[in-house]
């Protein structure tokens, strides 16, 4: 009888070696992915702050007033420059997955 209770024990302790294991792959596969969105989240808010500076720029010369071809070129980029910030707060709203209900 004894030996049967010592034969549980150890299988219940492998199990949990498996278990820590698993948690262990877990926790360092979240590592990667906390890295990668970082990551990500900083490139992201690196392309709005130079779209937002090159907006300015165009803004700048714009006000200091220019010939009218000159003029109308830049009131075309603004224009681009603000459809393409939208254009990618839009892209990371449809591409961000719901929560999970709970």
């Amino acid at each position: 009888m004894d030996w049967l209770i010592v034969s549980l024990l150890v299988l219940i302790l492998i199990g949990q070696v498996f278990i820590l294991k698993k948690v262990r792959q877990i926790m360092s596969e979240i590592d990667d992915l906390e890295s990668k969105v970082a990551a990500e989240s900083t490139v992201i808010a690196s392309s709005n702050a130079l779209l937002v500076a090159i907006k300015s720029a165009l803004d700048a010369a714009l006000a200091s007033g220019t010939d009218a071809e000159l003029k109308a070129r830049i009131v075309a980029l603004s224009a681009k420059i603000d459809a393409d910030k939208e254009s990618i707060s839009a892209a990371m709203v449809a591409n961000t997955p719901a929560a999970p209900p709970v």
